[in-house]
């Protein structure tokens, strides 16, 4: 097993295993159902890139 960490979506096209940790905080007064649509929206759009790239 080989680890690596990267920000470049084609150092991973080998990979078996992609493990996705993106997100932001909650802001002062944001509800978590915000919190939620702004991570969902990072999520789609790596998900994107990464099904662009592999």
């Amino acid at each position: 097993m080989e680890i690596i960490a990267s920000n470049k979506y084609e150092d991973l096209a080998d990979s078996d295993v992609i493990v996705v940790t993106v997100g932001v905080q909650r802001k002062p007064g944001q509800s978590r159902l915000e919190t939620l649509s702004d991570n969902a929206e990072i999520i789609r759009s790596t998900m994107k890139e990464l099904d662009r790239e592999i």
